[in-house]
């Protein structure tokens, strides 16, 4: 008899409630806060109650709800939530922001684990960089070469003639190397390339992301965090960490066509000693077609977008008039590329948890010339094959996968986010338009060089609280992650790598002279990796952190971090955060943060091997060999291990924002890197201890990574910005720079080379780690609008950049590249209201860096990969279009 009492009375409970407490009811009407367009599907309920609706596709509601409840809760992925104080009023109409509107631009991912942190309320300096809007105005497709015209800390040119440097652009951050900042992507870790530089003018030694793999079509907006955040996000964020944010639109499609094409030839700064060095050129025809599709699969929202581009080679080869015997390379300029993107983004929702999931894929091919080789070089060339001399092709094929699952749930005040990554960047390399010499007319045209793979799997756990009535908020976070890495390098085909002809050739000239003719072995322009260079190792690390933020009082706030990973190849390390800022009045703020880092070093950096072909002043080539700390020779050297790079990074600031129509910040830095990782300088076959095992293995030089400099950065990061509106136009201009210098404070060997440091760290060497940026760079953008039109002008500064290249005969003498302007406009047209269309030129004026003559840099042209390049003046038209 109990049970069915209870259950009467559970019944009988149930049924009176609605009677025996006061109800109301409200109802209204949910929309898009930008397009007005009614919202479906959104989730209300009154808060700290039970009582749940849903919009109709109208985005109508109506509930039922107890008449205390005074706080409704409008809730759709996608959108921000919005909590509405309802007392006294029974018709409430909300218009919600997606979380991409320019509304919330404000509210950061990094440099914080307090979800409600907005920028100009954090302790650390971040640029927020909107993406999908500022790419209608330029002619910039690719990422790298687009952060590099917008973050003026950011620095990424394209280099030529560096092999593999060619294909995967070297980055740098505040003048740091390309593997001391951190990508993100929606938040998580990127994976890294597979492409260590070993050439060229740029991140020697380095090791960056492949950024180019991520479409700009496929992303919302970019936060870079301007500070030092190891003790945050762990090894390689030294520099900072710029976190690439995918687009998660609400329905509909949208996409773009651009195409462009280089013009040059009529710049003033191609005189040089009263001579035009370049005639009229148009080349570097480039063509991009994209979509992006927003759509929902029951209550799952998926955005997925599509991208195609392709790029012509850009040629600028030497003047002939100036340089008759210094043409070094026929076809000097930017490679040749064609690229396809597939990205994703989804969440799904549960009743207090959400399931996300993102991720792409990318194929890019690439194509470079590189150094000429001559038809009169016995050594490289095989006159019946190439009677003219010929100029050897690298190619890549580059494909990039990248995945990411996870879920966020609230469990008892905590905000829990579970994370599983996987990654894979390979790079598979051959040659064209080349031989092997050593095969002699039996030699092929066309080689398969090997591969480089990198794969990444990360498994990760972070929670957070806020305690909203501990002082004026206290949010604490603790997190675990697991990263296990793998690096692989492939062999080529024989044919790439082996020398058939150990013996030199002897042959008798017409006159009956007998000469002796060494053919070296593997193919020009780029050797293949050999058996003995292939290998496949693993890393496995883990890291733990705690981070917390106190906000003493409604003006001050302090926030410190903690974290400590263990390597399984070498060591552990660990870094801190120390922060504050002060917000006297609404209007203006100063911070403060001091923090010490370190970056561990790259699986690459301790196991790649190679033999690569070099250059030197006289445009003879020679072969170079580059060990690794588990070699032969770097035994008989007594190479010490690699250890981690430490750092300490302080830096203070300020935001001044009187109103909404104006606001400056100033961020000044100082980054001290110890035991700096780095590619040696060059020992050669007079060496004592492995020149006899050169000269048997026909290599001129050898080379091998070393922690060896203290380095530091400092300066300061500008940027201001005004809004008005005059009438029916709207003025948006805008001001942002980076002022820096990068003195080498110490260089520090193992005692086993304290002899022979200056010829393991070379003047040479230091400058080109000096001269990764710029000494300063600004950029003004002033944007237009009035009615249906738009009008953008982009003023770019590039400071002075020095270079030291090496004068046969004199040592090094610096290559100096005075400052540069360069002018971007664009204007745009709403030719519906579903349709823009724009034309544009980049580099208007057609601007290129300082003249040089071309013994004397690394790229064997007239100019290194450096300020604003050497492609010329790009104009282009592009088509805008959404439904």
């Amino acid at each position: 008899m109990r049970r069915p009492i209870v259950i009467f009375l559970t019944y009988f409970l149930c049924t009176i409630s609605p009677i025996t407490h006061a109800q109301k009811i409200v109802e209204g009407r949910v929309y898009d806060a930008e397009t007005n367009k009614p919202l479906g599907g959104v989730l209300i309920f009154a808060k700290n109650t039970v009582k749940t609706t849903k919009s109709d596709p109208s985005g109508n509601y109506r509930l039922i709800i107890p008449e205390k409840a005074n706080i409704l809760v409008f809730s759709l992925m996608g959108y921000a939530k919005q909590e509405v104080n309802i007392k006294g009023i029974s018709t409430v109409e909300v218009g919600m922001r997606n979380f991409f509107s320019r509304e919330t631009e404000n509210v950061i991912a990094i440099g914080t684990r307090d979800a409600t942190r907005k920028k100009n309320d954090n302790y650390a300096a971040i640029d927020i960089i909107p993406v999908a809007e500022i790419v209608k105005h330029t002619g910039n497709i690719e990422l790298s070469q687009l952060l590099h015209y917008f973050a003026p800390s950011f620095n990424a040119n394209r280099q030529t003639g560096a092999d593999l440097a060619d294909h995967v652009d070297p980055i740098s951050v505040r003048g740091l190397g390309p593997d001391q900042v951190l990508f993100l992507l929606n938040g998580k870790r990127f994976l890294r390339s597979a492409v260590i530089n070993v050439f060229g003018a740029k991140g020697r030694g380095n090791i960056s992301s492949d950024i180019n793999t991520i479409p700009v079509s496929a992303i919302e907006r970019i936060e870079v965090l301007k500070d030092g955040a190891a003790a945050q996000y762990g090894s390689d964020a030294i520099a900072g960490v710029v976190n690439i944010v995918l687009k998660a639109q609400i329905g509909g499609t949208n996409g773009s066509i651009i195409s462009g094409s280089s013009y040059t030839g009529y710049g003033k700064t191609l005189n040089y000693q009263g001579v035009k060095i370049l005639p009229r050129i148009t080349d570097g025809l480039s063509f991009d077609a994209n979509a992006t599709h927003g759509f929902k699969i029951g209550e799952c929202l998926m955005t997925v977008t599509g991208d195609l581009y392709s790029r012509k080679a850009i040629v600028r080869p030497n003047n002939n008039a100036l340089f008759s015997d210094k043409n070094y390379r026929q076809e000097f300029g930017d490679a040749a590329l064609s690229a396809q993107n597939l990205y994703f983004n989804g969440r799904y929702p549960l009743k207090n948890a959400e399931i996300y999931a993102f991720g792409g894929f990318h194929h890019r091919h690439t194509d470079a010339a590189n150094w000429t080789i001559p038809s009169d070089d016995t050594t490289r060339n095989v006159y019946e094959i190439f009677p003219n001399g010929y100029n050897p092709h690298l190619e890549t094929h580059i494909n990039n996968y990248y995945f990411v699952m996870g879920t966020k749930s609230k469990v008892k005040g905590w905000d829990f986010d579970m994370s599983y990554s996987l990654g894979k960047n390979k790079v598979r390399m051959a040659t064209s338009s080349t031989l092997n010499p050593s095969l002699r007319q039996a030699s092929p045209t066309e080689f398969d060089n090997g591969q480089y793979q990198f794969g990444q799997f990360l498994l990760n756990c972070d929670m957070s609280r806020k305690y909203t009535k501990v002082m004026k908020g206290f949010n604490v976070a603790f997190g675990a992650e697991h990263r296990f890495l793998n690096y692989r390098i492939t062999a080529g085909e024989d044919a790439s790598w082996k020398n058939y002809l150990i013996k030199p050739l002897i042959v008798k000239s017409p006159n009956g002279v007998l000469d002796t003719i060494r053919k070296i072995g593997t193919s020009q322009g780029y050797p293949g990796v050999s058996s003995g260079d292939a290998l496949d190792v693993y890393r496995s690390q883990y890291g733990f952190y705690s981070d917390a933020e106190l906000s003493m009082t409604p003006q001050l706030m302090v926030a410190g971090a903690l974290r400590y990973e263990i390597y399984s190849d070498f060591a552990s390390a660990v870094g801190s955060r120390l922060a504050l800022r002060y917000k006297p009045i609404p209007q203006y703020s100063v911070r403060f943060s001091m923090q010490t880092g370190f970056r561990a070093p790259s699986l690459a950096q301790i196991y790649f091997r190679s033999t690569i072909n070099d250059v030197d002043a006289t445009g003879s080539s020679f072969e170079k060999i580059i060990f690794n700390n588990r070699s032969e020779l770097a035994g008989k050297l007594k190479v010490p291990s690699l250890k981690v790079e430490k750092s300490l990074n302080i830096s203070a600031g300020f935001n001044y924002i009187p109103n909404g129509k104006w606001g400056f910040t100033a961020d000044f830095y100082r980054i001290v890197v110890r035991d700096r990782i780095i590619l040696s300088g060059t020992l050669d076959q007079n060496n004592s201890l492995i020149g006899e095992d050169l000269r048997k293995r026909n290599i001129g030089q050898a080379q091998f990574f070393i922690n060896a400099l203290q380095t530091c950065n400092y300066g300061v990061d500008i940027s201001s910005s005004y809004k008005k509106t005059i009438g029916k136009t709207q003025l948006d201009l805008s001001l942002v720079g980076n002022i820096n210098s990068f003195p080498i404070t110490d260089t520090r060997v193992d005692a086993a080379f304290k002899g022979s440091a200056s010829e393991l760290i070379t003047f040479r060497e230091q400058q080109f780690i000096k001269a990764a940026a710029p000494n300063s760079k600004m950029h003004g953008i002033f944007n237009i609008v009035r009615n249906r039109s738009n009008i953008n002008i982009h003023l770019s500064y590039f400071g002075k950049t020095i270079y030291m290249s090496l004068d046969e005969g004199n040592g090094s003498v610096p290559n100096v590249y005075e400052p540069r302007f360069q002018t971007d406009i664009s204007y745009g047209l709403s030719l519906t209201k579903k349709i823009e269309w724009t034309i544009g030129a980049k580099n208007l004026f057609d601007v290129y860096p300082s003249i040089q003559s071309p013994d004397l840099t690394d790229s064997g042209g007239q100019w290194e990969g450096v300020q604003n390049g050497f492609g010329g003046a790009f104009f282009f038209s592009r088509l805008n279009w959404r439904f």
